[in-house]
């Protein structure tokens, strides 16, 4: 049998299966039930010939049944793997996984970054480890590539001329993506590009699927990206879809994040990226701000380190909210006053709500403009385990006078709003 070692990090547990392995002749068929659930990881093959200077040549996504994952024994026949999993899951360990390719194994793996068909395959072994005290096999190359010094900017500007510049904002089930374009320059500005259940992998590449996102960035020459933070339902899209990387030249990404992520040291992706402080893009009657989030108890999660953006429109006339997964709660806490701001002076005519619209985004909430007039977009999918938009957080928003627009979960990726 070949084995093969896998560093690997989190990317959801207990996620909806994109990939389902089925009875009778065995075949890989894309999963339509929303009830399967996995633990999805991102991987790295701990192979010589898949590090380069540039970044890791694949990454790899494995969807792990519990057989293969909460429910693994160890050589002994134990459970253990609970005793590592609440650190593992909050990205405060790393595991190094053994597996095999094999024709009735119930997980899968597949190439994150093409659309390379899913194996079925087994895990022999799994090891969790610390970030203060790694050991394993090519440890310095791999850790060499990981953390190689970033590209930062810190402060970045940039002006576009043009007056056709147009906001699309579109569903894209449990995640969030919106999109600036100009069809005479033909560029764009993309803010997230993640998707989730119910929007698949599997329909996604075999163009199964409305997608309205795809047919406009067809459209254009360049095309830039500020990635709020680096939870994969806000870059999912990112991963799947080649023509779109492609397009891409430049991704802004939050400065300083505690721990770089498998996505960012991909050999192609590493190079266009650029960690900034604050941005400012001033496209036609459109003007750009992300600021970087300094959470006040100095926490190093995720949705707590952000690029969250405010877009004004005609001078100020109108105001736009895209925060991302960093809830009305903490910008009122923020260390940084131009985000404090946000959510104490600013009235907003379009807000796309905090973390897709959980129970922590039921308080505390931005302003409206206009009651019954300024609107609010919950982007959020069909997960049973998440359950967004939670009911708090919809009336909520109905209470402060924001008429509100849900997106009717479809496997399609539809054009919901352009402003």
């Amino acid at each position: 049998m070949n084995r093969t070692k896998y560093y690997c990090e989190v990317d959801k547990s207990k996620a909806v299966a994109e990939y389902l392995v089925e009875g009778g002749d065995r075949k890989l068929t894309i999963n339509e039930n929303p009830n399967l659930f996995i633990t999805k990881l991102f991987g790295v093959a701990l192979k010589v010939e898949n590090f380069s200077e540039e970044g890791f040549k694949s990454v790899v996504t494995l969807e792990l049944c519990d057989d293969d994952f909460i429910n693994k024994k160890s050589s002994r026949g134990n459970l253990y793997v609970h005793k590592f999993s609440n650190d593992f899951y909050l990205n405060n360990r790393f595991a190094i996984i053994t597996l095999e390719e094999d024709a009735l194994g119930k997980s899968v793996l597949y190439g994150s970054y093409d659309n390379s068909q899913p194996k079925r395959i087994r895990v022999t072994n799994i090891s969790f480890q610390s970030f203060d005290s790694p050991r394993f096999f090519l440890q310095q190359q791999f850790l060499g590539i990981l953390n190689s010094p970033r590209n930062n900017l810190l402060s970045h500007s940039v002006e576009w001329d043009a007056d056709d510049y147009e906001l699309l904002i579109f569903g894209v089930g449990q995640g969030m993506c919106s999109l600036l374009r100009s069809k005479s320059l033909k560029n764009g500005l993309l803010f997230d590009i993640g998707a989730g259940t119910p929007v698949k992998r599997g329909f996604y590449l075999q163009a199964r699927m409305r997608n309205d996102l795809l047919t406009e960035i067809q459209k254009l020459d360049d095309l830039r990206l500020i990635l709020s933070h680096f939870d994969s339902d806000h870059y999912r899209i990112l991963t799947w879809c080649t023509a779109t990387q492609r397009k891409i030249s430049i991704i802004y990404a939050p400065e300083n994040v505690a721990k770089k992520p498998l996505f960012y040291s991909k050999n192609g992706i590493k190079s266009k990226v650029r960690f900034v402080s604050r941005l400012n893009i001033r496209a036609g009657r459109f003007q750009v701000e992300a600021f970087r989030t300094k959470p006040n108890r100095g926490s190093t999660e995720n949705n707590d380190n952000e690029l969250v953006t405010h877009i004004k429109k005609d001078s100020g006339k109108e105001n736009y909210l895209f925060p991302g997964d960093y809830v009305y709660k903490k910008f009122r806490s923020d260390k940084q006053e131009p985000i404090k701001r946000l959510v104490r002076t600013i009235k907003f005519d379009f807000v796309v709500a905090p973390h897709h619209g959980d129970y922590q985004s039921a308080s505390n909430l931005a302003a409206p403009k206009s009651k019954d007039i300024s609107e609010v977009f919950f982007s959020a999918g069909d997960h049973l385990g998440y359950k967004h938009p939670t009911y708090a957080s919809v009336i909520a928003h109905l209470n402060k006078g924001f008429n509100v627009i849900c997106y009717n979960p479809s496997k399609d990726i539809v054009k919901v709003k352009s402003l």
